[in-house]
């Protein structure tokens, strides 16, 4: 086996190695080494570890050689693979040739502890090839984008060339047809297919745009009328009533006492129905559906004259279904 071996990269391995983590050493050669400069170091290293096992006569296995496919994570799985073979190498005490460096250029001169910089740098460069990338299909998009305008604006005129002029009758002012030739429609529309077709034919954007049509939606109209009218009017309004739901009284709260209760501060026509339990249930406590007329509606949503504790919410009124909607 040789005494000395020219390589740069194992030469830079061999330095670091003992002083410098792992992961660190690793993200260092990723970073600097191109993919070719990987691959021969790992040929390499292989090959001095194989020349190992002979003079060993066979006394350790050394690692695999893996043939690592390209893509985003060969140069890594590339550089773990040397790096397998100097723990191999140190775990059978086996001592590798001098290794030195020809190219001093090509050894790095950040140090292995500033790894962290040179995996962001690396990790910046990445990111620049992968937005030149998404940047260039965008402008292969808009160029065809623009292509297939283009193109749909030139058959359109050629469409349009196709159709004869279409001629129409002028009438005098007494009524009667003016004999004399008539201004065709090519010669009075001044924004014909032509003319927006050669309008457009440098700038396909000014295309008229032909989207999909969406249908209007109209929502059916509802308001409450405001006018007062006089009280002897033919057309008076209904009067309305405030409805509720009253909940959490006492269980033993009749209809009786509530209706006594809201009328004594103030609500008029105060009606009142006890709801009943169904399908077996049982209340703890007793709930109401109240009405009363709509004048009494401040003091009806006062909370200051509802007991402490119960609860009123608008009471919601819903369509009874017919057997057709079912």
């Amino acid at each position: 086996m040789a005494d000395i071996v020219i390589d740069e990269l194992l030469c830079f391995i061999q330095v670091n190695l003992d002083k410098t983590p792992y992961n660190n050493l690793t993200t260092v050669i990723t970073g600097f080494y191109t993919d070719e400069e990987i691959v021969h170091s790992k040929t390499v290293i292989y090959k001095l570890i194989s020349d190992m096992q002979v003079d060993m006569q066979g006394q350790s296995v050394p690692p695999r050689n893996k043939i690592c496919k390209a893509g985003d994570n060969k140069k890594k799985l590339d550089t773990e693979d040397i790096m397998a073979a100097y723990s191999w190498s140190d775990s059978v005490g086996a001592q590798l040739p001098t290794l030195a460096a020809r190219k001093l250029h090509r050894i790095p001169t950040i140090k292995p502890g500033d790894a962290d910089i040179c995996a962001l740098t690396s990790s910046v460069s990445v990111l620049q090839m992968e937005m030149s990338e998404v940047l260039q299909k965008l402008q292969e998009m808009n160029d065809n984008s623009t292509r297939q305008i283009a193109g749909a604006v030139v058959n359109s005129a050629n469409l349009d060339a196709e159709w004869p002029a279409m001629p129409f009758p002028a009438m005098s002012s007494t009524g009667s047809k003016v004999c004399h030739d008539l201004p065709t429609v090519d010669s009075v529309a001044t924004d014909n297919w032509k003319n927006l077709a050669a309008s457009c034919v440098n700038d396909p954007t000014a295309f008229v745009n032909s989207g999909p049509k969406h249908s209007v939606t109209y929502k059916p109209v509802k308001f409450t009328g405001k006018k007062v009218t006089d009280i002897k009017a033919k057309v008076q309004p209904a009067p309305r009533r405030l409805t509720a739901f009253v909940g959490r009284l006492h269980i033993d709260t009749s209809e009786e006492d509530l209706h006594e209760y809201l009328s004594a501060v103030g609500i008029e026509d105060v009606k009142c129905k006890k709801l009943a339990a169904k399908d077996g249930k049982v209340f703890k406590t007793a709930a109401f559906m109240v009405s009363c007329n709509a004048k009494s509606r401040d003091v009806f949503y006062d909370e200051s004259i509802w007991p402490s504790g119960c609860e009123l919410r608008d009471w919601v009124f819903y369509e009874k279904k017919t057997h057709g909607d079912q």
